[in-house]
């Protein structure tokens, strides 16, 4: 089990000088922090993240925080003081002590005309000092960057932070689009699966090398393998950059939302954000409607222009049939039966005319009934015909009427969004330009930060599109080349070692595959199965809920027990449930036991739920180290009950001036 031993904090925000020891309690590794709102308790969490990731992941607003040095320290000191904030991690794995130590120089400056001091912050460095247990004399440091953040990813790998430093104000993120595929990397990480990965890449260069020198040696085109690695390279870095979208879009999306919701919920200006969602909402269906109809012009086009085409030689044969059949001569007139008698019968006088029928007159009556053959199969076929022939000429008399209700309905489209877009635009210049007065609420800013987040989720979908179409593409280019690839090494005739090892790696990365799927569809078989006994002990329905899933894409599905899924219509205690059960399955499931450190664990847990959960939380410490930052309020009488003297509770106190944390204590 990996825990924490104690964390320090040197001039950091608000924690100037403390140092919190976490040594286990009884049976239960379970400890609480009690600290009001703005005391410092997300501080607290966001200081350990800062330690490990240089990053703080749960301040409200980056941009507009406080500098991360201690601010009544910067307040104290001269102009070009150099102060340093430090935050100190020691982690017991059970075979080391391994200490995450970071520091950040800050120097000092006055603002000449204001005589206001501030810090301008250096470069922060992380240092990783493992030490084996009941042993100083092996103690290693490492200070190299790819080094120690190769170490972090060990314990805490940052794809998957939240799972780790759990923040219970924010359930939804847990479950976010692009989320899992965050997840599903990191298991690979955990789960050693990356060494197979890295495997299977490393056969599959040492494959085309020797396929390479194969080739060479019988004297086959070797460009072939330079393309196909050529296009996985291209396909590849497509892939990579719409990762990197679908990683970015919920953050973005997320702050649209908070932009849109700030400025829809601005009295003055609501009747024109709701005019202008409702307006928004119009021109996607339109757009939506609009590309339906385009793509049925297109299928008309392409019709007409066959049948346009064809007109002009439709309508003669068309004609020259119904003249012919108006004539008579379709099929023709002569009896064929009749001139058979006479061949037959050897009719020395014509029935018709009475005149003599010679040798002659025999050999032309057999040619015209060979010339009768011949004309009633051509009358069957026009006649056959001749039904398409006026359906497609009466198609084209009324090509005009319909071009001209095509286009109508086109202009209608056009129109429709044209009035939508410019009302909309009207709108955004009106946001955009608005005058707040005396208000302290800046419309426009706001206004112009959700029209920067909507450009880059809109540009980025449309980036993403045209990616999706390129890999496409390229793929069925890579499987053009990797044809022409083995059908000209079919051709080689000559059997040598080189050829039985290029089979020897393809055979080793097929396997290596196979071995590489089956870990990993053990290990979110296990999430699985892990996750729904979690969310079914902590859950008080016991008739609701009747499984959960995960596909393999790592996305949840929670199902009631008639099999109909409910993800969507989860309460917050349930949601809250599903978030902890889940990040206990993938600690459990990964076989790294790492702890879990929890701001507002219990904050949307009401009712039974809450002390059910708490229990559940208070068994699971017997063998997970869980260290849960609350406020008084969430910290309720019937958790105090379950907690009280089995667990250690301290209280994060501020100073007097209320600008630092004085202690983390009793």
């Amino acid at each position: 089990m990996i825990r924490i031993q104690e964390i320090q904090f040197e001039n950091y925000r608000q924690y100037k000088k403390i140092s919190v020891d976490f040594k286990a309690h009884g049976s239960n590794d379970l400890f609480v922090l009690k600290a009001k709102n703005g005391t410092g308790k997300t501080t607290f969490l966001n200081g350990i993240l800062w330690c490990l990731y240089e990053k703080e992941y749960y301040l409200n607003d980056e941009d507009k925080a406080l500098p991360i040095i201690n601010s009544s320290l910067v307040q104290g000191s001269n102009e070009k003081d150099t102060l340093v904030a430090k935050v100190v991690l020691k982690l017991d794995d059970g075979d080391n002590i391994v200490t995450f130590e970071r520091t950040q120089n800050f120097i000092v400056t006055i603002n000449p005309i204001k005589k206001t001091k501030s810090a301008i912050s250096g470069n922060s460095k992380l240092k990783v000092i493992i030490t084996p247990s009941g042993s100083t004399s092996n103690t290693m440091v490492y200070e190299d960057e790819e080094m120690v953040q190769s170490i972090v990813k060990q314990y805490f790998d940052e794809l998957i932070y939240d799972y780790y430093f759990f923040d219970g104000e924010n359930l939804k993120n847990y479950f976010a689009k692009g989320k899992s595929k965050r997840i599903k990397d990191s298991i690979h990480n955990i789960s050693q699966v990356t060494l197979l990965t890295n495997a299977i890449d490393k056969v599959n260069v040492m494959s085309n090398e020797k396929s390479r020198l194969v080739a060479k040696m019988k004297n086959s085109d070797s460009s072939v393998y330079d393309e196909i690695e050529k296009l996985e390279k291209r396909i590849q870095n497509l892939v990579d950059d719409n990762d990197e979208i679908d990683r970015l879009m919920p953050e973005y999306e997320r702050k649209f939302k908070e932009a849109d919701d700030l400025l829809t919920g601005y009295r003055p200006i609501r009747s024109n954000t709701n005019t202008r969602n409702k307006l928004l909402g119009e021109l996607e269906s339109l757009n939506k409607d609009f590309e339906i109809f385009k793509t049925k012009k297109q299928t008309f086009i392409r019709e007409y222009l066959v049948y346009l085409n064809l007109y002009p030689r439709i309508k003669h044969t068309l004609d020259m049939i119904v003249e012919k059949q108006t004539a008579g001569t379709l099929p023709p007139s002569i009896d064929k039966n009749q001139i058979n008698l006479i061949i037959d019968n050897h009719v020395k006088h014509c029935p018709v005319c009475d005149s003599l029928i010679t040798a002659q007159s025999i050999q032309h009556l057999k040619e015209l009934l060979e010339q009768l053959d011949v004309s009633s199969a051509t009358s069957n076929y026009l006649m056959e015909i001749k039904g398409s022939l006026e359906v497609i000429v009466e198609k084209c008399k009324k090509f005009p009427d319909e071009l001209k209700t095509i286009n109508k309905t086109e202009k209608y489209y056009r129109d429709e969004i044209s009035e939508r877009e410019t009302q909309i635009e009207e709108i955004n210049s009106f946001l955009a330009n608005y005058a707040n007065g005396g208000d302290t609420f800046d419309v426009a800013k706001v206004e112009a930060n959700r029209n920067t987040y909507s450009k880059w989720i809109s540009d980025s979908k449309v980036k993403k599109g045209i990616n999706e179409s390129q890999i496409k593409g390229l793929n069925i280019e890579l499987e053009a080349k990797k044809k022409e690839r083995d059908q000209q090494e079919s051709k080689n005739t000559e059997k040598n070692l080189l050829s039985n090892q290029v089979k020897v790696y393809r055979t080793l990365s097929t396997n290596f595959s196979a071995v590489q799927n089956s870990i990993m569809n053990n290990i979110k078989t296990e999430i699985q199965a892990l996750t729904w006994h979690m969310f079914d002990t902590m859950i008080w329905k016991k008739n609701t809920f009747g499984s959960i899933s995960i596909n393999d894409a790592y996305e949840l599905s929670v199902y009631n027990r008639n099999g109909n899924e409910m993800t969507g219509s989860l309460s917050a205690t349930e949601y809250m449930a599903l978030a902890y059960s889940f990040t206990l399955a993938i600690h459990e499931a990964s076989g790294k036991n790492c702890p879990l450190v929890v701001d507002s664990p219990l904050g949307r847990v009401s009712d039974e739920n809450r002390a059910n959960m708490a229990a559940e939380l208070l068994k699971i410490s017997r063998n997970k180290q869980i260290i849960m930052l609350f406020t008084p309020d969430e910290y309720s009488e019937e958790v105090r009950k379950i907690y009280e003297s089995v667990v250690s509770v301290r209280d994060i106190v501020l100073s007097d001036d209320e600008k630092e944390v004085e202690r983390i204590g009793a």
